[in-house]
């Protein structure tokens, strides 16, 4: 009796579930399914809340055209409504005028039609044409918000975040954006328009066709909304997998000439078929529920305009309705289910969008980076304005500086150091000693955790960002170059640079001569990431910047490691005249260029192990020695 009763129970709620929620798929047992009913609720309510506050965003960047956009967009969707709603009023008269043979009533009909579609050509145009140029003034400016906070974010960021994803925001999810201000707001307006201009017009006609008529609109609607809402959580499913296809197109690009050398094609094609098949999964979901929606509409616009053509004409058979009346209800009950039926499609693509907004919004809600350093922890600095001696006669200074990526291993620990005007000092250390880190600490791109650094006596958290990098040059192993020209790519190294300096800086680096053999001199094109020069002249480019910036510390990371011999030799003749006079920190594994007076600096799990001269480091017993003995035996 007791499994009858639950078997009975469980019965009676799924059939209540079932006229409420039947796409949705559900298993179950009796202790759990009621709450599974309530999770389906907040989700809907959450998918709900999500949508608005999306939209609200989107209101947030009209700004200033917001009202010209609404009211442009609002007369076009009148003037392109008012035209059905005129066809009804001049299909009563002409049908009036059939049965009746009053020819006044046939060219009073067709005279409004012809001037009401005139007045909607000349207005629609010029409204669309107003609500169009706030939608492409708006996504101007979005796109520049976007670009603008892309180059702010700081380096942590783009660390962990791969530059598909990124892309992917600012290329598809922006497209998608437009969409919403260019079509979906339209469709709704519209839709809304035509609805209560149709309903408010039948009601004058005949108020108890006019309720029947809508009873049967307002069930159709509910049907269709209930039907858009889980395509919400599958359209973010594929804009998610939009961006990680993105990502692996970005990769393969990028890395296509390793992908032929270790005959990586097969692999790249399985992971790229397995991120296919997945989209294709969720777009045939997609398709499944949107072909459920369309079918159901289809459904209800047929009984719908059935309807209405069967009481009606019973209502004309017993004398309650005019002939014309009925056509003209009918043609307006078949333009606003139709218009019911866009809207259900128009629901699925915006919610479609307002994924787009999300992710949109969660890019510029990324804080930039600050303009200024601060400590992490003021307790950890009670002397921050502080200069020590020994800071302020160096130009760079290291006080007991410690930083970690993650609060689980330490990168670099109490590091103490300084640096002299005109002085090299080396750093040299396994892979992974946190060489790049403390580079990466120097240039601003993370705090330290604890600890000061110190540039001409001042400390980098008194030091606005923009004025501190201002003070370095940086030369990394592979140097990269804008897709532009030769002097464009010189030029940025100084912003004011005048044609003289650019030309100046480039004899400097040894590289003008070679400049001038190309067929259009400075202004030849270097190709994206300078791929139409050599690695030697793409270094002495970089090179002719750092002499334009003049800055006085110069950070070189392996600078000559990618080189050819000869290469090597005429950029280290450069360099040799950019180290001059500047404080250089330099990275090499190559232990064998080190000269006597070089400040060796040996780096050991984020630590300085041993500090001083070659001679004076050979004379012991260290780490330093073992990594010449093995620099030695790899030669």
């Amino acid at each position: 009796m007791l499994i009858k009763l639950l078997s009975w129970k469980k019965e009676i709620w799924f059939s209540r579930v079932r006229m409420s929620s039947f796409w949705w798929k559900m298993d179950y047992t009796e202790s759990t399914f009621t709450i599974r009913c309530q999770r389906r609720g907040n989700c809907m309510l959450s998918s709900l809340r999500d949508s608005f506050r999306h939209i609200h965003q989107l209101l947030q960047f009209l700004a200033s055209v917001r009202k010209t956009y609404f009211v442009g967009l609002i007369l076009f969707c009148a003037s392109e409504s008012a035209l059905p709603i005129v066809a009804a009023f001049v299909y009563i008269d002409i049908f009036n005028a059939a049965a009746t043979s009053d020819m006044s009533l046939f060219w009073r009909g067709t005279i409004s039609f012809l001037v009401a579609l005139v007045s909607v050509m000349v207005i629609s145009t010029i409204c669309k044409y107003i609500y169009i140029m706030c939608v492409k003034k708006t996504m101007a400016s979005i796109r520049r918000v976007v670009t603008d906070k892309v180059s702010v974010l700081p380096c942590s960021y783009y660390d962990r975040t791969h530059s598909g994803d990124i892309l992917s925001r600012m290329t598809n999810d922006l497209n998608n954006i437009e969409a919403v201000y260019s079509w979906h707001f339209r469709s709704i307006i519209q839709t809304l328009l035509y609805s209560l201009a149709s309903i408010s017009i039948m009601l004058f006609l005949h108020w108890q066709f006019a309720l029947f008529l809508l009873g049967m609109c307002l069930f159709s609607t509910f049907i269709i909304m209930r039907f858009s809402q889980p395509i919400q959580a599958i359209a973010s499913a594929i804009q998610t997998q939009l961006g990680q296809i993105t990502e692996r197109a970005v990769d393969m690009l990028a890395g296509v000439k390793v992908i032929k050398m270790f005959q990586l094609e097969e692999k790249v094609k399985k992971v790229s078929e397995e991120q296919n098949s997945n989209l294709s999964k969720e777009g045939i979901r997609f398709g499944v529920k949107n072909g459920q929606l369309e079918s159901w509409s289809y459904f209800l616009n047929f009984m719908n305009y059935s309807g209405v053509i069967a009481v009606g004409v019973f209502l004309v058979l017993n004398g309650q309705l005019g002939l014309g009346i009925l056509i003209a209800f009918a043609q307006l009950q078949w333009n606003m289910s139709q218009s019911i039926l866009q809207l259900g499609n128009t629901v699925v693509n915006m919610m479609s969008s307002l994924v787009s907004v999300h992710r949109v919004k969660e890019l510029l809600d990324e804080p930039a980076e600050p303009k200024q350093i601060l400590p992490r922890e003021a307790i950890m600095y009670p002397n921050v304005g502080v200069i020590h001696d020994h800071a302020a006669s160096a130009a760079i200074c290291f006080s007991d500086v410690s930083f970690s990526y993650t609060s689980k291993a330490t990168a670099l620990h109490r590091l103490n150091f300084s640096i002299s005007k005109g002085q090299k000092a080396v750093l040299v250390g396994p892979s992974g000693s946190g060489k790049s880190t403390l580079f990466k600490l120097l240039q601003g791109f993370y705090a330290p955790n604890e600890g000061h650094i110190y540039m001409d006596g001042k400390s980098i958290y008194e030091t606005p960002l923009e004025q501190w990098r201002q003070s370095i040059s940086y030369l990394s192993q592979e140097p990269w170059l804008f897709s532009g020209t030769v002097y464009e790519n010189i030029a940025c190294g100084k912003r004011d640079a005048t044609e003289d300096e650019v030309i100046q800086a480039a004899k400097l680096a040894n590289i003008h001569d070679f400049i001038m053999t190309l067929q259009d001199g400075y202004q030849s094109q270097v190709g994206e990431k300078g791929r139409l020069l050599s690695g030697g002249q793409r270094q002495r480019i970089a090179i002719s910047r750092a002499f334009l910036k003049d800055a006085p510390v110069l950070l070189l990371d392996e600078a000559t490691s990618a080189l050819d011999a000869e290469s090597e030799i005429q950029v280290r003749q450069s360099l040799e005249l950019l180290m001059k006079d500047r404080a250089t920190i330099l990275i090499t594994h190559r232990l064998s260029v080190l000269s006597e007076k070089d400040i060796i600096m040996v780096l050991r799990n984020g630590r300085i192990s041993e500090i001083g001269t070659h001679q004076e480091l050979m004379n012991g017993e260290n780490f330093y020695k073992e990594l010449i003995a093995s620099s030695r035996a790899a030669v």
